[in-house]
């Protein structure tokens, strides 16, 4: 059984402890959003034929789900974003951007991501509308480096560099743990130095893209991290 739970940060306790349940789907999400106080979505694994992960809605009285849509079968790697004010939930998988309508199911977007370009991270801005990535690119620098994704009006992807900010290859390895504040216009994220072997927090401005704070932290194995603006 997989159980959905909510705690109360303030409080420090269980506020709901429910016990998902579906016949025929998984309940091995592994992203969630909450798009109304009655009901959350996220991606879980897929166990249609054709698909690996899938969008699915919980109903948060009786822990039932529902799956709203499917993304097409691939090697995927944890790049996923909810950008509400588009109704959109995005994907990345197998070097392909897709996103899927949480409103039709559709499968709205489906574009390759352009040649040289790995994207390790997708956030959305939901005060502009906007998507906010960490991306890689032989032919910028030899780091990461954070850029807004654009997809035009043809269906392409063009990245936007944000600033001149390069987190080193060489120094610093990926986690894979971040979260935006849009309010206070960070991207707040949690490395590891390849030297010393401790946890960095790096902030970046997402207009400017420069670092806001930088420094150690002693906690290791990080699995998230939450912004609550």
């Amino acid at each position: 059984h997989y159980f959905l739970l909510r705690i109360d940060i303030y409080l420090k306790s269980i506020k709901l402890n429910l016990t998902l349940n579906e016949k025929y789907g998984s309940g091995s999400f592994w992203q969630l959003a909450a798009i109304n106080d009655d009901d959350i979505i996220g991606i879980r694994e897929s166990l249609r034929p054709g698909s690996t992960l899938e969008v699915a809605k919980i109903n948060l009285t009786n822990g039932s789900m529902k799956t709203i849509g499917t993304y097409p079968y691939g090697s995927y790697s944890l790049v996923m974003a909810y950008a509400s004010k588009r109704r959109l939930y995005y994907n990345v998988i197998d070097q392909k951007l897709y996103a899927v309508n949480v409103d039709t199911g559709n499968l709205d977007v489906n574009i390759q991501i352009p040649s040289g370009y790995s994207i390790y991270a997708l956030d959305y801005d939901s005060i502009n509308d906007r998507l906010i990535a960490l991306v890689y690119s032989s032919s910028e620098t030899n780091g990461w480096i954070l850029t807004q994704m654009i997809v035009t009006e043809k269906q392409e992807i063009k990245f936007e560099r944000i600033g001149t900010t390069v987190i080193s290859f060489e120094k610093y390895l990926w986690t894979t743990t971040y979260t935006i504040n849009s309010n206070e216009h960070s991207w707040m994220t949690i490395w590891s130095d390849k030297n010393s072997n401790e946890s960095i927090f790096i902030s970046l401005n997402i207009d400017n893209g420069e670092i806001i704070e930088q420094w150690d932290i002693n906690s290791k194995g990080f699995g998230n991290l939450v912004c609550f603006d």
